[in-house]
């Protein structure tokens, strides 16, 4: 017993406590609002249901995309609607029944946590024993984790709204074990770069520096050929279920129109009086194609040409470009520069 006491004795630190505390009301603060309805979970629980059912729930998204206002049906991969079921049947089959309200932020919690630990493992200990500033408690090292568990935990997008019924951090995780495994493990790199897409199909912007940095590409190429054939099973039984699936999927994203509050879209609203308006309203369709274009481009381009160096880096700038010059912009998309700024400034 004494034994365990000592070992247990050496991890009670100042820093361990704080760490521990930091955490644990990050997670209170999150469980608090647990049951909060999101914007958009009407859509997923209908769409779920659809699948349950055995119908393809991508022919209501097309529909639903053809009506002007309203809400738009389940426009994405179905990992996530996979994810969704399957915490479902759990529930169901336990005989707990819990709203899926809840339910269904349970793997995003745990993805949250895990970012957190990835970030965290992202660098070396090299600096450990350097003090930092005033302080004569923590390290340097041990001060700047401190600090970005404070930010990612409490991140504005929480603290301003105080809500959680964001996905976001699903395919965050995914893109990060991506990169982890990029130099390591091509294969392992390739499902987890196109588990990402599939849950959110932005990372596909970054795909030129995860294919550079692999090893063995072809397996990352043939990984990701893999996973879309996978999850695409379920609406690969007729031509029409999977002309369906592909539209409303990847093609109905053409049709959307100015969406949330755009950077620039912004800048103009308060610019326009002395003459600055970049017109973001009435040339949607071209802003949405040029946030794709130069974000996969531009910082491929600094790549090439060796300005910078750095996977998160090119990561980083990548995702700010993206966000500055989209014409559809939710809050929450501001969270995925959040895990590539604190990588980089660690």
């Amino acid at each position: 017993m004494m034994n365990l006491l000592n070992k247990l004795k050496k991890y009670i630190t100042p820093y361990n406590i704080i760490v521990f505390f930091i955490i644990f009301v990050g997670i209170i603060l999150r469980l608090l609002v647990f049951d909060k309805q999101g914007g958009d979970y009407t859509t997923y629980k209908e769409a779920m249901d659809l699948f349950h059912k055995g119908y393809n729930p991508y022919n209501k998204t097309i529909s639903s995309f053809g009506v002007g206002g309203g809400e738009h049906g389940y426009a994405y991969f179905p990992t996530l609607l996979y994810i969704q079921y399957f915490v479902w049947l759990i529930s169901n089959w336990s005989g707990i029944i819990i709203s899926t309200v809840i339910l269904w932020k349970i793997p995003v919690l745990i993805a949250d946590l895990l970012i957190l630990f990835l970030i965290l493992k992202s660098s070396s200990n090299k600096d450990k024993d350097d003090r930092f500033g005033l302080t004569k408690i923590f390290t340097g090292y041990e001060l700047l984790k401190i600090i970005i568990c404070i930010f990612w935990l409490f991140n504005p997008y929480l603290i301003s709204r105080y809500d959680y019924s964001l996905y976001d951090p699903l395919f965050l995780l995914c893109l990060l074990l991506s990169l982890k495994f990029n130099e390591k493990n091509s294969t392992l790199s390739g499902v987890f770069y196109a588990l990402s897409v599939s849950l959110k199909t932005i990372p596909m912007i970054v795909l030129p520096i995860l294919l550079l940095k692999t090893p063995r590409k072809m397996n990352f190429i043939l990984s990701c050929i893999f996973v879309f054939i996978t999850i695409s099973i379920p609406f690969m039984g007729n031509k029409y279920d999977f002309l369906n699936y592909i539209d409303g999927s990847i093609l109905v994203h053409s049709e959307r129109q100015l969406q949330g509050r755009p950077i620039l879209t912004w800048i103009s609203y308060n610019t326009s009086s002395i003459g600055i308006n970049f017109l973001q309203t009435d040339y949607t369709s071209i802003y949405s194609m040029t946030a794709l274009f130069a974000s996969f481009a531009i910082p491929f381009l600094l790549y090439i040409f060796k300005i910078i160096k750095n996977t998160n880096t090119y990561i980083l700038i990548s995702f700010a470009i993206y966000l500055l010059l989209t014409p559809v912009l939710s809050r929450t998309h501001m969270l995925w520069l959040l895990p590539w700024l604190l990588v980089y400034i660690y």
